[in-house]
């Protein structure tokens, strides 16, 4: 016979579909036409019976009670079938989490819960403070619910891609949110009252720099006035001063006090600081008299450089002002009420957030909370029972008049027990198409069965046994 095999994801569970009577049949829509085991177990009772004449044409005389203590026996051995198939049938109706309906109703739950976890974001306060970490959050937590609608939509259970577009989408969300967190935290450090002193503190250092900057800049303006009428070793001289200035205003911009907040305004400004020292220092080297007479141009080309190097140093000290003024803002007492505000917001979508991902995180590790080796150990079990019944079988009179009935139940129950131990060596979680074999067994059993107890009846007719006496 074909054996069925299911694909397992990581999740998959199985689904169990109980049957309420001995008789009726266990049916599970397979995947492809499958052969009809009724009938062909039907044509093998009819070709068994109608050989019946021939087997039985020795001459063989059995008692009764003989025969009625064997349709007894029968009797008592399809009980124990049918209570064995009982328990199965209850067995197979409790395992609900291993269906695949189960797994569908579950990730319904979980693309709502997410879908939820969104709408929560969405209304986390906007203002344009603290807009950026609310987008950031808004991105990640919408990111994990689309992909969480996905799983939902097209999960099978012989296919992972779904699990791992989750488990990408919570990647991608994990880091937006760690980059909102650590904003969060820096904008709650810089607006805190230790903040905004230290941001203070520091913008008063940096008016000084700029003060004595700007005395710096008006000193060079009127040094270039006057440069054309000096003699050479005036400007020598008027460059020396200048160059004492520049190292004043480098030394204050290494004194700045420096915070995480301030310290790319300090890069900039010491960057423009750095830059014009050293290019008024080539300058002021450039500035001496022309051993061969033939003209200025070298220190003309000096002041030109250091002219341009001017320019580029406004350019700095103007971005770190920028920058400066923002972390001016992240300083103030309106910051720090939006900070509290988005932070009050912000922790129950958080904790929210986490809850749901331990939630997903169990179910996936469960497999739903079907249990796979529980399944399996109760599957063996059962082929065990089934063993025990086809020795009750094999035990039963072998004589020549019962023979043939013996021989159609031994069959019935063999096979019904070699579709157990098939389904116990391929049961997965998930795919119903497990129980198909089994099934089908069953029911070409019920009919040997059947066909087991009319032979019986009408041996025990033929005996001259009343119908009274029968066994039920």
């Amino acid at each position: 016979m074909k054996k069925f095999l299911a694909s397992a994801s990581l999740v998959i569970l199985v689904l169990g579909t109980a049957c309420t009577s001995d008789d009726d049949d266990l049916t599970q829509p397979p995947a492809e036409p499958l052969p009809d085991i009724a009938a062909t177990v039907q044509a093998g009772v009819q070709a068994t019976v109608s050989a019946l004449p021939q087997a039985t044409a020795e001459p063989e005389t059995l008692s009764a009670a003989t025969i009625l203590a064997t349709a007894r026996e029968n009797s008592a051995i399809s009980a124990d079938w049918d209570a064995l198939r009982a328990d199965i049938d209850r067995w197979r109706g409790a395992l609900i989490v291993c269906d695949a309906s189960s797994v569908r109703g579950s990730l319904l739950g979980f693309a709502g819960a997410a879908t939820a976890l969104a709408n929560q974001a969405r209304d986390l306060p906007g203002d344009p403070l603290v807009r950026e970490l609310a987008d950031l959050v808004i991105e990640a937590v919408e990111g994990e619910a689309a992909a969480y609608r996905a799983l939902r939509d097209t999960w099978t259970p012989d296919d992972t891609a779904p699990f791992e577009v989750v488990e990408d989408a919570r990647s991608i969300a994990a880091e937006l949110r760690r980059r909102s967190v650590n904003q969060l935290a820096d904008l709650n450090r810089s607006s805190s009252s230790d903040g905004r002193a230290e941001v203070a503190t520091f913008s008063q250092a940096e008016d000084a720099l700029n003060d004595n900057w700007e005395l710096f800049l008006e000193s060079y303006e009127v040094f270039r006035q006057l440069e054309p009428d000096l003699e050479p070793a005036a400007i020598i001289t008027e460059l020396g001063t200048l160059v004492v200035q520049s190292s004043e205003i480098l030394a204050l911009v290494r004194g700045l006090p420096k915070t995480e907040e301030t310290r790319p305004v300090v890069q900039l400004l010491a960057q423009a600081a750095e830059e014009t020292d050293l290019a008024l220092r080539l300058l002021r080297d450039a500035v001496r008299p022309d051993p061969d007479g033939d003209g200025s141009t070298p220190i003309t080309t000096a002041f030109v450089d250091f002219e341009t190097q001017l320019v580029t140093g406004s350019g700095l000290r103007l971005e770190a002002s920028q920058l400066l003024a923002d972390v001016v803002d992240k300083a103030s007492r309106d910051t720090a009420a939006s900070v509290a505000g988005f932070g009050a917001a912000f922790e129950p979508l958080a904790a929210a957030w986490d809850a749901f991902h331990a939630e997903f995180d169990a179910w996936l590790l469960s497999e739903g909370g079907c249990d796979r080796a529980t399944a399996v150990t109760q599957l063996g079990e059962f082929a065990d029972s089934y063993g025990e019944l086809t020795a009750q079988i094999r035990a039963l009179p072998r004589a020549l008049t019962l023979r043939n009935p013996s021989d159609l139940l031994l069959e019935a129950v063999e096979r019904e027990e070699q579709a157990m131990v098939e389904l116990r060596d391929d049961w997965r979680p998930f795919d119903a198409s497990v129980y198909v074999r089994f099934d089908q067994e069953r029911t070409g059993a019920n009919t040997l069965r059947r066909t087991v107890q009319a032979m019986l009846q009408d041996l025990l007719i033929e005996s001259g046994v009343s119908p009274d006496e029968f066994p039920g």
